[in-house]
């Protein structure tokens, strides 16, 4: 035990990494100044994304400098690197190991990542099929409650691929987060996912049917329509098209179930929605297809 009862690991000094919005690093939950500017920092960012992996060099310099001569390209690589050097020695916790071939950043123990988090939190998730999610409140956790666009501001190549691919992360986790709730009966916290969801996809139309779902299982049919007249402008001002047949159905559904009056038919009608749509299996097709585009 250290002064004052804490333990010799929870003395350490930590140090966050997030990518999540403009690239930033937090030591002891206080934000360090970054001296790294335009393509060093890029690289900066590409190296810790990839932390714990050989990078060889000549990929560097084409990733970061294609337009420029390879000898150029190598001698802005060198430079780059020495001045990442400096930088982590200052931050501490960090290491850059290179050579003639490759480069690589080692992460202390201490070192965590809201990249690494969410990628580790859906791994987990998909092993176990993404039904229980055991792991939901890792995963809450990583997902946060801000949706932030990855690496904000950074607009090279790679960065934009990093971007996409995250953002389909995001979404994977997100679904499966919305489909357990609703498995549960925690229609509330349902809809909040699922709102989520279509604030960074307002076209993912098997969402906005579950919305509506939810809506309609939370004694809000009114609202359900509401949902629905909605995402028809969307969809006319924006692409032209109508809802899908099966949303269109869905709402008439909601409109006879709030006619109905015998508590007979009602029972009905929602056994009808619940056969209707199946939404335990969207999740986890989602994150399915993200991890298998993923390189983690």
């Amino acid at each position: 035990m250290t002064r004052g009862g804490l333990s010799d690991l929870e003395s350490k000094v930590t140090v966050r990494l997030a990518f999540f919005g403009c690239f930033s690093v937090w030591r002891c939950e206080q934000p360090v100044h970054i001296h790294l500017r335009g393509t060093t920092l890029e690289l900066f960012c590409y190296l810790l994304l990839h932390a714990g992996r050989d990078v060889r060099r000549e990929k560097l310099a084409f990733l970061l400098w294609p337009d420029r001569p390879d000898a150029a390209a190598r001698n802005l690589l060198s430079t780059a690197l020495w001045r990442i050097k400096k930088e982590i020695d200052s931050i501490g916790s960090m290491q850059l190991q290179a050579d003639r071939r490759v480069v690589r950043i080692d992460l202390g123990e201490d070192v965590s990542s809201d990249a690494r988090a969410l990628h580790e939190s859906l791994r987990d998730a998909h092993d176990h099929g993404g039904e229980d999610l055991p792991n939901r409140a890792a995963l809450l956790k990583a997902l946060g409650e801000e949706d932030e666009e990855f690496l904000e501001g950074l607009q090279c190549d790679w960065a934009q691929i990093e971007r996409e691919r995250h953002f389909n992360l995001r979404v994977g986790g997100l679904l499966l987060l919305l489909n357990h709730a609703t498995k549960a009966g925690c229609y509330q916290e349902a809809l909040e996912h699922g709102r989520r969801v279509l604030a960074l996809d307002p076209f993912r139309e098997c969402v906005q049917r579950q919305v509506m779902w939810l809506l309609v299982q939370a004694g809000r049919p009114a609202q359900a329509l509401l949902e629905y007249a909605r995402f028809e402008k969307l969809l006319h001002d924006e692409m032209g098209i109508k809802p899908m047949k099966e949303t269109d159905a869905l709402r008439l559904l909601i409109i006879a179930d709030s006619a109905a009056t015998d508590s007979k038919a009602t029972e009905l009608a929602a056994s009808q929605l619940r056969q209707a749509f199946d939404l335990a299996s969207s999740g986890r097709q989602a994150i399915s297809a993200a991890l298998a585009a993923a390189t983690l």
